[in-house]
């Protein structure tokens, strides 16, 4: 069993590079505890080396795009694979309105990789602190750009929309048996337990295992969504649907918690199993009555509780509001609770 981990120091001299290992005893990976994991130590690389990085913050363009990142100046390399197993670096990103994902990039370390390694950028959910289910990955053969650079794609055309924390990561591809692809990070003085890995199957907090609450060089622009109608069908996607008519999402829910209060959700025809929480005082939520009054698009949208909880959940106070929430030509059924506001107790069906 692996015990000890080497911190690299790389000093650079008249253009030739010297190496010196300082090895440090670790606790036995049975042993590991939510302390910081002695011995682990960061990879400093050679300060001289990151004069004139850029420092990569939210920078809102004229075309609405704006990148996302939270490091400062790069300290740190981190290599995978290393002695200890650590694997799926990432970064956790916060973005407090709905958007579309336009590029995604990281800053791999080209003096401490080897060989020709590519990597898998993986788009992950996040439960607020860790990576959940995995959105999309997408595969670069061969690693080519280098930092300061940051090796990017443009993803757009997927269609990704983000809302709230969710993370960006990577896993090496071995185009060799000696192939190693490294990363970095900065030194840890502005962090807020974004960064994470993979360490068995178990995530991991940077800052927990090493000390350092470190955040990696990774970014995404983001493009804002310029929309008040958000459109939803039984065979849309909360995924991959950007919520217009041509790529509905496929919950209500989902578009409700994208949606800002003046917004208006049109659910297309089709019964919907859900319960939902409405928030948002003056928030539309409709069928396609509300575009041609044709009454038979009422008993064909259907929100369906499944008798076993609220259909509809109000949970603002409407005294005060000149414009509540409204309903409009939907078929509410199988509802079963004791709504405050607004909804009866025990509905069968209601039509709105």
């Amino acid at each position: 069993m692996r015990n000890e981990r080497s911190m690299r120091v790389i000093f650079t001299l008249l253009a030739v590079s010297f190496l010196f290992t300082a090895p440090h005893t670790i606790a036995s990976k049975t042993e590991r505890t939510a302390e910081v994991f002695k011995g682990r130590t960061p990879n400093r690389i050679n300060q001289a080396i990151i004069v004139g990085a850029e420092d990569f913050k939210s920078d809102l363009d004229s075309k609405g795009c704006e990148w996302l990142s939270y490091n400062e100046s790069a300290a740190y390399y981190w290599n995978i694979p290393d002695m200890l197993g650590d694997d799926y670096y990432n970064l956790r990103f916060t973005f407090s309105q709905p958007c579309t994902l336009k590029t995604l990039a990281i800053s791999f370390y080209e003096s401490a990789s080897y060989g020709s390694p590519g990597a898998e950028f993986i788009l992950y959910h996040s439960d607020g602190t860790f990576p959940t289910d995995t959105v999309a990955v997408y595969p670069v053969g061969t690693v080519t750009t280098w930092y300061p650079e940051y090796e990017s794609m443009d993803i757009s055309g997927d269609n990704i929309i983000v809302n709230g924390d969710f993370h960006l990561g990577y896993t090496p591809i071995y185009n060799g048996s000696a192939d190693t692809l490294a990363c970095l990070s900065d030194d840890g003085s502005s962090g807020s337990e974004r960064s994470s890995y993979l360490y068995g199957s178990a995530w991991r907090l940077m800052s927990t295992d090493y000390g350092v609450d470190v955040n990696f060089l990774m970014q995404v622009e983001v493009c804002e969504i310029d929309r008040s109608v958000w459109h939803v069908a039984t065979d849309g996607s909360d995924i991959t649907g950007d919520g217009s008519e041509e790529n509905p999402f496929k919950t209500i829910q989902y578009a409700i918690d994208i949606a800002e209060s003046t917004d208006t959700i049109l659910v297309h025809e089709g019964t919907y199993y859900e319960h939902l929480v409405i928030d948002h005082e003056e928030l539309t939520l409709a069928s396609e009555y509300i575009l041609d009054q044709n009454p038979s698009h009422i008993a064909a949208t259907i929100i369906d509780g499944d008798n076993s909880g609220r259909v509809v959940e109000f949970v603002f106070d409407f005294d005060g509001y000149s414009s509540p929430a409204s309903l409009i030509g939907l078929t509410l059924r199988n509802g079963s609770a004791l709504v405050e506001r607004g909804l009866c107790q025990q509905v069968a069906t209601s039509r709105y």
